[in-house]
């Protein structure tokens, strides 16, 4: 009953799956919230946390996660009402409205770093203090108005190329430049004065650091970073064909995110120390306080550029399922989503 969708598109190849999957996972938890988190809550200690919960919950849930998803071939609307399920309609709705809500709050943050893109490439906070550059990208309404629109422009037009001509196409396209960019800032950070404070802050554990609040905090980053929770990486799950091992797309997914969030640990944590700032220094870091940092550094701000174009790569990739479980609703074997295979 379950194995009904013959006609539903699947990932052309093991890389092209593989890449996908990592966009899904990374993105602006990784290089946004990872590392004030971990600067606020334990620093090496966290990462060291965090690594073993990946290993012990996060892999493990991804190949549950994606196992249930090839099996049923369906976004997580319809999965549940497939298999069976009392109250399965009720499911589906409920994760497509935690969808909905989450890349509501998302396209707005998605929209700041594209204008953080554009200002950057112009110098247009240069001779402005951070805190008010971001201040006036709050409340200025056409900003957010039209930042937003053409992030959503970006994710829909990537969506209209199907699975393997838009979503596959555009991860093996972007994701190995996210991984550049990021390799490029991390060179760069450790190479400043006072970097090595910042690399003993991330791979020295002070196990007094150690405590349960730590624990609490690297488990809810290892769920909001891999994308858990039967809706982002179900999504994708559902295109993964029969032949291929979803242990090792898990593996891999889980490998990339991981790494992903290193390096983005190397890049901003030795940045930070070399001037002075508060690691933990919280939501404010990607967006007043590195800017401040950069205008400071030679050749600043063509690392600033590069590293809101990596990070707006990261994250409209990972911002594309939620156009696609709404696809998956309204389109029903018919067209690019759910085009021949």
């Amino acid at each position: 009953m379950v194995r009904q969708s013959a006609r539903r598109e699947i990932w052309s190849s093991r890389v092209g799956m593989v890449l996908a999957l990592i966009g899904v996972a990374v993105g602006l938890g990784n290089v946004w919230r990872f590392p004030y988190m971990l600067g606020k809550f334990g620093g090496a200690a966290f990462l060291l946390v965090y690594v073993l919960l990946v290993l012990a919950v996060g892999v493990p849930a991804l190949w549950a996660e994606l196992s249930l998803a090839r099996y049923v071939r369906s976004g997580p609307f319809k999965a549940y009402v497939k298999l069976g399920i009392t109250g399965g309609r009720f499911i589906g709705i409920f994760l497509l409205l935690v969808a909905v809500a989450a890349v509501s709050y998302y396209l707005v943050v998605i929209g700041w770093v594209l204008w953080y893109f554009i200002a950057s490439v112009f110098g247009m906070y240069l001779n402005t203090d951070s805190a008010t550059f971001f201040g006036q990208t709050l409340s200025s309404f056409w900003v957010q108005v039209l930042m937003d629109s053409l992030v959503i422009g970006f994710c829909v037009a990537i969506c209209l190329g199907g699975v393997r001509r838009g979503i596959e196409r555009a991860s093996k396209y972007l994701m190995p430049l996210v991984y550049a960019v990021l390799l490029l800032i991390m060179a760069r950070a450790l190479t400043l004065p006072n970097a090595v404070e910042g690399l003993y802050f991330y791979l020295r554990p002070e196990w007094s650091l150690l405590t349960p609040v730590t624990l609490l905090t690297a488990t809810g980053q290892v769920f909001f970073s891999l994308g858990l929770g039967a809706t982002w990486i179900f999504m994708y799950g559902s295109y993964i064909d029969d032949d291929r091992s979803v242990v090792e797309a898990g593996g891999w997914t889980a490998f990339g995110d991981t790494l992903a969030s290193f390096i983005a640990g190397l890049a901003i944590l030795p940045t930070v120390y070399a001037f002075g700032v508060d690691p933990g220094s919280g939501p404010p870091l990607l967006f007043i306080t590195l800017p401040e940092i950069f205008k400071m550094m030679p050749m600043g701000v063509m690392l600033a550029s590069l590293m809101f174009l990596g990070l707006l790569f990261a994250a409209i990739l990972s911002a594309i399922p939620a156009f696609e479980i709404y696809s998956q609703m309204r389109c029903r074997n018919s067209g690019g989503l759910e085009g021949n295979r």
